[in-house]
């Protein structure tokens, strides 16, 4: 590869790195190891005995959360589109109008949630990127991480949820001023 096209690229790398760099910190440092809770749930869904350390069951639990993981991206893929409904509902009411005191509320609320749900479905690893090609328990590391972002897009998904729903709630409450706003005054006509 050409210098030129090293320095090209240097500024991606450079975010990609950091952008990686504060995942991992985030999710060793400030997301505490949730194995006890996540492990004995899947493995009771799944029928099997927890307490045993095996790769059988770290295989099991690896797909589980994976599955659950593109649960959470399906349903906030949604959301992100249902929050982009309303936000293109009021700009097309901003149309020459003053909207009522409330749409900054409802703007800023159905942003929080579309941030949030940009949470759950980011990648912020490789897949199977933490698993070790040997060794005892290949998939600790990787199940480690895997369960703290578990947790962490299930948080980030329920904020996103409520503000939402917080959002529905405002337009539902505020709607007659939201129609009123839009619609001309009707002035009866002399004569």
């Amino acid at each position: 590869m050409s210098t030129c096209k090293n320095i090209r690229w240097a500024p991606f790398c450079v975010f990609f790195g950091l952008q990686r760099w504060l995942w991992w910190i985030i999710l060793k440092l400030l997301i505490p190891d949730c194995k006890d809770f996540v492990d004995a749930r899947i493995l009771a869904k799944e029928g099997t005995q927890g307490g045993a350390e095996t790769e059988g069951n770290s295989k099991i639990i690896l797909d589980e959360i994976y599955k659950l993981l593109g649960i959470l991206d399906s349903k906030a893929s949604a959301l992100m589109r249902y929050n982009s409904i309303i936000l293109a509902v009021l700009a097309l009411m901003v149309k020459g109008t003053t909207l009522p005191h409330v749409t900054i509320y409802i703007v800023v609320m159905t942003i929080v949630s579309i941030l949030a749900c940009l949470l759950v479905v980011g990648v912020y690893w490789r897949f199977l990127e933490w698993v070790k090609p040997t060794g005892s328990n290949r998939l600790e590391e990787e199940l480690q991480l895997l369960r703290r972002v578990l947790i962490m897009r299930e948080a980030a998904y329920q904020i996103a949820w409520w503000m939402s729903a917080a959002v529905l709630l405002l337009f539902l409450l505020n709607f007659r001023e939201f129609v009123a706003s839009i619609t001309p005054a009707v002035t009866p006509k002399a004569g």
